[in-house]
């Protein structure tokens, strides 16, 4: 905890022959935001549905190309759940798209929190 916020990054491409468009982009708590970045283009910050604070899910309004990178970055505040929020804890970032192919993407992350 007193070492704040952590960045946990996702690194994922575009291995079909179509753009895929990113419609969507969220995460699984109020302690976890995310954003997407593109060629160093960085989508706003999203959290869960329901967001506290006014962060909620986006529509990022992106478009990864064929053969195309994409980094998702995940920012989790271990201290969001309050001074005794200690143990472990799972996460998840969800990337929803056009594509028929693979219409969702979750990446989970995992640890143990402590003082």
């Amino acid at each position: 905890m007193k070492n704040g916020i952590r960045e946990i990054s996702f690194r994922f491409s575009n291995t079909t022959e179509v753009p895929i468009r990113i419609t969507s982009l969220s995460t699984t708590c109020m302690c976890t935001k995310a954003k997407l970045v593109i060629d160093g283009k960085e989508s706003f910050l999203a959290g869960m549905p329901g967001g506290h604070g006014g962060i909620g899910p986006i529509n990022p309004r992106m478009v990864l190309q064929p053969g195309q990178t994409a980094n998702v970055l995940a920012l989790y505040d271990p201290n969001a759940h309050g001074p005794n929020a200690t143990g472990p804890i799972t996460r998840s970032v969800i990337v929803e798209t056009d594509s028929l192919k693979i219409p969702k993407l979750e990446f989970t992350f995992s640890g143990v929190v402590v003082k």
